[in-house]
């Protein structure tokens, strides 16, 4: 049995770190931020538009 979801690679990938941040800070892991840091990267993960790596290249002219 397969799931399929219409959903981009950064998409799953910024839910993902987001809720495993969520959960795991404070239990054994420790993310060295600051509270501004650390609301800094989520906001960055959840509206920053996230492009491939071909398409950056392309930009950098690499």
């Amino acid at each position: 049995m397969a799931f399929f979801r219409k959903e981009s690679i950064s998409a799953i990938i910024r839910k993902s770190l987001k809720d495993w941040m969520e959960n795991k800070m404070g239990k054994n892991e420790m993310l060295l931020l600051s509270v501004s840091d650390e609301k800094e990267i989520l906001e960055i993960l959840s509206k920053d538009k996230f492009i491939s790596s071909d398409e950056t290249k392309k930009i950098l002219d690499l």
